[in-house]
């Protein structure tokens, strides 16, 4: 094992995760969780570079043993070849959102593990970035309640990170020690360390958020854009840029590499006024990195890193990033109130001004 402060570019991740958990007096156990989810992200990013030509399954993930009758779903494919490294683990109970309920793998197992193995599988056609989300908990509950690991707070998480199958693989993890970035060593196979305990600013020009939906936000999300967008000559006195990639790891990366804000807000569409991102399987990863990494993440009433999720497909409102912006949404979003009839996106007064 290297020592701390031996660490640094190119640092295996075995390497950086060893000397995180022992300065955090965290079980080896949960570090070797996380490597077996990075060596099922490595065979899952052998699939993606095939985009969409015809799946060789067998050929791409080796000892994991797919065959192409199983291909009828990427996702589905990634999600196999993520329960299969982590029966090799002290995991004991598995979820996904390709299943209706948590599995228990082993009765003797430690850690619990929730994972989305392939987000953005759509993008596959025309070259779009995908992801790999994943948590790690300490298993809780009875046996009758395989569910009750993962409905808890992303503070009590062990580890969480996502995996990026977009021009290189990225990953960003933290097993509660700041947030690291490694990238996939094409050469090697092996995760290096690219951004060691990455620090998100606190104040940032850029926000991210899905503009098509203008209509239906509620006035605070509204205001706050509206201000964004008048730019120098609005109430905030400086410009921003707007990014929206329609991918929630690409844009955490952006954040975590760069800065900036991001803002899923529910809405008045029925079915969307608590948010449209699942707590356990999206948001919470996320939460965990970012606020691992200097950065805020809220519901834009209160803090997520402290929010225990309602069930394990209950959605959430997901605002993160810098903590300036962050702090601004939850002053003014006491409660949603309606989208006035008419709320121009350059009207001359902001929800900031004097």
């Amino acid at each position: 094992m290297a020592a701390t402060s031996d660490l640094g570019p190119g640092a295996r991740l075995a390497e950086v995760l060893d000397a995180r958990a022992r300065r955090a007096g965290r079980s080896t156990g949960a570090v070797a969780t996380v490597l077996a989810i990075a060596e099922a992200a490595t065979a899952i990013a052998g699939l993606v570079r095939r985009g969409p030509l015809p799946a060789r399954l067998g050929a791409s993930s080796g000892h994991f043993g797919m065959d192409d009758e199983r291909a009828a779903s990427l996702a589905l494919v990634a999600d196999e070849i993520m329960l299969s490294v982590l029966r090799t683990t002290p995991t004991g109970v598995y979820a996904s959102d390709e299943y209706a309920d948590a599995i228990r793998l082993r009765p003797d197992g430690s850690f619990a593990v929730a994972v989305s193995a392939l987000e953005g599988a759509g993008n596959m056609d025309i070259g779009g970035a995908l992801s790999s989300l994943f948590q790690v908990h300490a298993v809780a509950g009875g046996a009758e309640d395989a569910c009750a690991s993962f409905l808890r707070a992303p503070r009590d998480m062990l580890a969480a990170g996502y995996v990026l199958y977009g021009p290189h693989v990225a990953m960003a993890v933290t097993i509660g020690q700041g947030t690291d970035i490694f990238i996939l060593d094409p050469d090697s196979g092996q995760f290096r360390l690219v951004a060691d305990r990455v620090a998100i600013p606190v104040a940032t020009r850029q926000f991210a958020i899905n503009t098509s939906n203008v209509r239906h936000w509620y006035d605070p999300v509204r205001a706050f854009v509206d201000d964004c967008v008048a730019g120098l000559d609005g109430p905030r006195g400086k410009d921003f840029n707007m990014r929206w990639s329609a991918s929630l790891a690409v844009e955490a990366h952006r954040i975590l590499m760069k800065g900036g804000v991001y803002l899923s807000p529910g809405d008045r569409r029925a079915g969307l006024m608590r948010g449209r991102l699942r707590h356990v399987f999206e948001a919470a990863p996320i939460v965990k990195l970012v606020e691992e990494a200097g950065g805020l993440a809220s519901d834009g009433q209160r803090s997520l890193f402290d929010k225990v999720p309602a069930g394990m497909d209950a959605p959430t409102p997901l605002f993160f990033g810098a903590a300036e912006e962050v702090q601004r949404i939850e002053a003014v979003s006491v409660e949603p109130l309606p989208v006035r009839d008419v709320s121009p996106l350059f009207r001359a007064r902001g929800l900031f001004s004097e």
